[in-house]
């Protein structure tokens, strides 16, 4: 079954242009300053004249000559920001820039899988070459690029099982529902009978909302007879059964729920879908993959 959109929303040479877009900037700003700095200022370090910046006890005199130590720092600092960032570790502008160019000659997913290596690898390179000169600011700083890289690389793999689920193969279908006006004393009784976390709220038979027994938690045991499901019911979040389990993921998180409710093509219920069904499938699939 083929969906959609499950196509890439930026094509590779867009997202080329779009990642080379900061470094590119920052290089630039970089390169413009340390010129000013240099053809107005005459300064390649960022004082004109030392002597002249320590004797003379002007603030005048202090702030022009402050002027190209100023620029020569922020000229610096955006070049050294824009070439670090041109590194071709993902998920960094540079891997993301070698990602887009692969893409243009293999998929997408085999792109990322490439560029993580290469990133992963090159972070290996830095951290070898910190040993060896003892600096150890670059041995962390390797550190972190190749755990960003292998992160990288499992949410990779993680989008890549749940563009290929949807929703209609791994919902449940025999949905358990409550009335809006069951006393919260009788739903905490129906969730020791059903066993399950959440649960659909219907009014006359059209689903009104979600409850979960995280709702009823916060409610103190003595009032609860006083309570109705209406009370601590909140509103309900639906998708269709034709999505993908990417697209229910990022709906989750997006509205931060634990579960859906799962519409056909007429807006009615077949199903509901929670965070573990999305992670039992990922589990799966990866399981019993096809070598």
């Amino acid at each position: 079954m083929e969906n959609p959109k499950n196509k890439e929303l930026v094509s590779p040479s867009k997202e080329l242009k779009i990642s080379l877009a900061g470094p590119l900037s920052n290089i630039v700003i970089g390169i413009v300053l340390l010129a000013i700095n240099y053809f107005v200022f005459g300064s390649v370090s960022g004082v004109v004249d030392p002597e002249s910046f320590v004797s003379i006890g002007s603030w005048v005199s202090v702030l022009l000559n402050s002027i190209p130590t100023v620029l020569f720092l922020i000229g610096l600092l955006n070049l050294v920001l824009g070439i670090f960032n041109l590194l071709p570790i993902y998920p960094m502008d540079g891997g993301r820039v070698l990602r887009a160019w692969l893409a243009q000659k293999q998929s997408y997913e085999e792109a990322t899988k490439t560029t993580v290596s290469i990133g992963k690898n090159f972070a290996i390179i830095m951290a070898i070459i910190s040993i060896f000169t003892l600096h150890w600011w670059l041995a962390l700083l390797s550190l972190f690029l190749y755990i960003s890289a292998a992160e990288e690389g499992k949410m990779l793999k993680t989008t890549s099982l749940l563009e290929k689920i949807f929703v209609q193969e791994i919902m449940t279908t025999t949905v358990d529902t409550v009335e809006e006006s069951m006393t919260l004393n009788d739903f905490i009784q129906f969730v020791f009978q059903k066993k399950h976390p959440g649960y659909p709220v219907v009014k006359n038979g059209n689903v009104i909302g979600m409850v979960t027994v995280d709702d009823a938690r916060f409610v103190n045991e003595a009032e609860r007879y006083a309570f109705t499901i209406k009370d601590i019911m909140k509103e309900s979040v639906s998708i269709d059964k034709e999505a993908t389990g990417l697209e229910a993921l990022n709906e989750m998180g997006l509205k931060k729920v634990g579960r859906l409710i799962v519409l056909d093509e007429e807006k009615n219920m077949v199903g509901i879908l929670s965070r573990a069904d999305l992670m039992t499938a990922i589990y799966l699939k990866e399981s019993f993959k096809k070598d």
